[in-house]
């Protein structure tokens, strides 16, 4: 193992070892590469940097041919790859002539079942759906679809990772992945301790083309060493990599159109002097969990140090231990950590969100409640099945139920967030929303040389249509939502009521006036006289400008990165493909459906 150079004479030697490092990089890169045409290599770097998405435009019908293909290759499948298969079905038979297909004994039912009888290869029975039987979780099309968009429809690919997730999922959790999704209650108390550290956690917002974004960080604590000291250290982290891995497009079909971005910050590890989680076995029973859960990363971002042994040895690990077809979406960045934040915005990553104070320490109070939210998910899931076997539930347990029906994970692409006393504009959803409203602005009132919102009944009656308008563009014409923050659950509700999301919209609309016009005027007294006032920017001004009168203090750390000139080129977003570009008119002003805009949701950009 590398370690680091002291001796001025030894690095003549590190630089050797270094050079060799990347010449193994580079050898597993080239011959990844050479199997690609020059359109799939930029169509994957077009996706890396999020302006560009692979998924499948999906139909009806070509839902039920990739669904009845995959069946059919499940069929065909060798028997031995697919024990656990026809194990669930073999299951799912006995619980369902026993009249109850949830049993709450079911680990002495899975138990007591002969497994040699499951062995069997049951090619013409037990692997066919059956009418008279209730499906099982695994037969279920939403479930299998997962596995299709993750390999872009490739059947043969799809099923492949199929059988290897229930085998996966069997071998980590045991008997319960025989019967249902594994949930956060079937870790143990010791485990779940594990989790709770925030090694592994999801950001709260997705990146700039609405991806989720795992971090995976870590930082050396007395219950962490003594976890590896056990051999425990390794199954407990494959087992929580493996569930929030899983559980990050589980209940979203966007984001299992869109995939995931991983991103790894040693940081945390290189200030504790702690490298146990960079183990070879955990990296190869890593590669498990890659190539089970149906969730497809897009990107994989890994932040090194500025330390030779440290990046070389694991950059060395990491190449070692990737699949070849996931090689390719690899980016080592090394540096400090503000050099690296820096290099992660430039791929639309929110990192102001990653969960690490300027100390390097994990923030897991956020996280505690993301796992008592999953707790509760899931429980309304097995009771909302119950349910629907004929039980009855409570007139409290229904209203729970239908609040928690209303929870958004995390806010979609083009939803539409309003949280009190927090300033959402990094979430994309509100930088185009913003983006509308402040074209607004200059199209109608600035062009008219309005410097404030008149308050007679007329302009009443015009801010009344444009956010009618707003709201129709947000729920209609983009399929988004609007959202607001629950500080019960501590998450994302959907707001249902027409009239509190119109008073929602009318008063951020008011606000986002107050402040621009106060800009407006501000930027005018200080510019020249030559400059009359007219539609175009002050001269000198910047996009930026206008997005530090809206950003909170705590959003201006990382804001100079998005100023200059390219805040004030046109630009255009992957997301931006998915807007109708519809247009409507109020007073004689075209509101454009579409949007062209920076990452700050300005709209002074030049032609």
């Amino acid at each position: 193992m590398y370690t680091d150079v002291e001796n001025p004479n030894d690095r003549t030697i590190v630089w050797e070892q270094e050079s060799d490092a990347r010449g193994v990089i580079h050898d597993h890169i080239s011959r990844e590469l050479y199997n690609l045409s020059h359109t799939d290599r930029n169509a994957i770097y077009e996706e890396i940097h999020g302006v560009r998405c692979l998924a499948v435009e999906e139909s009806p019908e070509l839902l039920a041919k990739a669904l009845y293909a995959f069946q059919d290759q499940l069929d065909i499948a060798t028997p031995s790859k697919k024990l656990i298969y026809n194990k669930i079905l073999k299951l799912q038979e006995k619980n369902q002539a026993n009249g109850s297909d949830y049993d709450e004994d079911f680990r002495d039912t899975a138990d007591s079942m002969d497994d040699d009888a499951m062995n069997h290869n049951t090619a013409t029975s037990a692997t066919k759906p059956r009418r008279h039987r209730r499906p099982s979780f695994m037969e279920r099309d939403d479930f299998r679809l997962r596995f299709l968009r993750c390999e872009l429809f490739d059947v043969n690919k799809a099923t492949i990772r199929f059988l290897n997730y229930l085998n996966l999922a069997y071998e980590l959790f045991g008997n319960v992945a025989l019967r249902r999704q594994v949930r956060a209650e079937d870790f143990t108390k010791e485990e779940l301790r594990f989790m709770k550290l925030g090694f592994i956690q999801l950001l709260p917002y997705r990146d700039r083309a609405g991806r989720r974004v795992m971090a995976v960080l870590g930082e050396s604590t007395s219950f962490h060493q003594d976890l590896f000291k056990k051999a425990l250290g390794i199954r407990c982290s494959l087992k929580t990599y493996f569930y929030i891995r899983d559980v990050a497009t589980r209940d979203s079909v966007e984001s299992q159109r869109k995939g995931t971005v991983l991103l790894l910050d040693s940081s945390a590890w290189d200030q504790s002097g702690n490298r146990t989680f960079f183990s070879s076995e955990l990296y190869a029973q890593t590669k498990k969990v890659i190539a089970a859960v149906p969730t497809r990363m897009v990107a994989m971002h890994y932040c090194f140090p500025e330390s030779p042994a440290f990046r070389i040895f694991n950059a060395l690990r990491i190449v070692n231990s990737t699949t070849l077809p996931y090689l390719l979406r690899v980016r080592i960045h090394i540096g400090n950590v503000i050099e690296n934040r820096y290099k992660m915005k430039g791929y639309g990553i929110p990192v102001h969100m990653l969960p690490l104070t300027e100390t390097g320490s994990i923030k897991v109070k956020p996280f505690y409640d993301w796992i008592k939210l999953r707790i509760a998910l899931e429980q309304n899931e097995t009771e909302n099945t119950r349910t629907y076997n004929g039980c009855k539930a409570d007139n409290g347990g229904d209203s729970i139920r239908s609040f928690l029906s209303r929870v958004v994970e995390c806010p979609s692409l083009n939803d539409v967030v309003f949280r009190q006393g927090t300033p959402s504009v990094k979430n994309p959803g509100n930088v185009i929303f913003r983006d509308k409203m402040i074209g607004h602005l200059e199209e109608y009132y600035i062009k008219q040389r309005i410097w404030e919102i008149p308050n007679h009944q007329l302009q009443v009656h015009h801010i009344d249509k444009f956010c009618s308008w707003l709201i129709y563009d947000t729920e209609v014409q983009r399929k988004g939502r609007f959202l607001e923050w629950s500080k019960k659950w501590n998450t994302w509700v959907a707001m249902i009521e027409q009239d509190r999301i119109k008073s929602k919209v009318c008063t951020s609309f008011r606000d986002t006036s107050r402040r621009y016009f106060s800009f407006r005027r501000q930027a005018m007294a200080k510019s020249s006289p030559r400059h009359p006032i007219a539609s175009s920017p002050p001269p000198g001004s910047t996009a930026m400008d206008f997005e530090s009168v809206v950003k909170s203090d705590s959003e201006k750390v990382y804001a100079f990165v998005e100023g200059g000139k390219a805040a004030t080129e046109k630009k255009s977003i992957c997301f931006a493909s998915q807007e109708s570009a519809s247009s409507t008119k109020i007073d004689g002003i075209t509101l454009r459906g579409d949007s062209n805009f920076n990452e700050t949701g300005s709209c002074w950009m030049s032609s």
